[in-house]
């Protein structure tokens, strides 16, 4: 007897991405499910470029059913809430225009939603090995070293910090969001993590599914990486104000970071025992960089990463606590 499959949607939020949305939609006709079983909505979020053309054209390429959705320009939230009002499959799959799907991706993400008691589950999302050197030292920081993430990811073997899935490979019974409500489209850029909460909160557990990874292309420039981080550190001072019960002492570690670094630059001038603290101080944060650098190069096999990735950590850390800084000064949402 054959066991029951999901029928599924699989929503793809796209704005101004078409070279990209067309490779992302094209891998997703290699997944290993029943193509009756699951659509894609491609949800057009105010594209001015031929999202529209991309989308047709592969709609005769492609054996599953593939449907279009446009909206004015209403932001990400917003667009995965359509799809999901136009949708009447029992499981909401979202991720991002910018992905490449492994073929068993698809069965590996829903398995643990068989159980009854799991309303959300979500996988990792690692950079693929055609991208550039800049991208996969990005996403040795964002996503696959311990010290960058503190395994809030879900790609490290250990984590200090709960697991939330995110939307960039994530799925969600339709059932459950009919009881909790969709997508907060003002609570940004915490949104994901604010429904994964309320998910837990009506009783459903969350589940991580190691093995759905999909490849996914990291920010190609300084300036978007550090958007990104400076995001995430807002995110998470918006996401314990509103749910105090979640307060976890690593979101904030890089702001006391950035804060203690000041304080003793500042008293250094005035202590020669301060002074030497944080020499020593630097030093073992230099040495912890340094390490974690060689973890990178044994994955990325190049020499370089030895000098960029302890850079790019540093960044990572001094500019996500600026965030958080930065928004424990602003109203919350």
């Amino acid at each position: 007897m054959k066991k029951k499959q999901f029928s599924v949607s699989i929503m793809i939020p796209t704005y101004n991405r078409a070279e990209m949305l067309e490779k992302a939609l094209l891998s997703l006709n290699e997944l290993d499910y029943p193509k009756n079983k699951y659509e894609v909505i491609v949800v057009n979020d105010g594209s001015t470029d031929n999202t529209q053309e991309i989308v047709k054209k592969t709609a005769k390429k492609v054996s599953y059913k593939l449907r279009y959705l446009f909206q004015k320009n209403k932001k990400l939230s917003a667009a995965r809430n359509l799809a999901i009002k136009n949708s009447s499959k029992e499981i909401m799959v979202s991720i991002d225009d910018d992905m490449i799907f492994p073929r068993t991706w698809l069965k590996k993400l829903l398995k643990p939603l068989k159980d009854d008691k799991t309303g959300a589950v979500g996988g990792p999302s690692i950079a693929p090995k055609f991208a550039s050197f800049f991208q996969r030292a990005v996403d040795h920081c964002m996503t696959t070293s311990f010290v960058g993430t503190g395994g809030m990811i879900g790609t490290t073997k250990k984590s200090f910090v709960k697991y939330y899935p995110r939307g960039g490979n994530m799925a969600v019974k339709k059932s459950v969001l009919d009881k909790v409500g969709l997508f907060d489209e003002k609570f940004i850029p915490a949104e994901e993590i604010d429904l994964d909460k309320r998910i837990e909160r009506a009783g459903y557990n969350l589940a991580l599914a190691k093995d759905a990874v999909v490849w996914h292309m990291p920010r190609a420039s300084l300036k978007g990486f550090l958007k990104q981080i400076y995001s995430r550190g807002v995110m998470k001072v918006q996401f314990t104000r509103r749910y105090k019960e979640s307060f976890e002492f690593l979101y904030f570690a890089p702001m006391i970071g950035v804060l203690g670094l000041i304080f003793i630059i500042v008293s250094s001038f005035f202590s020669k025992f301060l002074f030497h603290s944080f020499l020593f101080l630097i030093l073992v944060y230099l040495l912890i960089l340094f390490i974690d650098s060689l973890i990178a190069l044994k994955r990325i096999k190049d020499f370089r990463v030895i000098f960029i990735v302890p850079f790019l950590m540093f960044l990572q850390h001094f500019t996500y606590g600026l965030g958080t800084l930065a928004a424990l000064f602003k109203k919350s949402q």
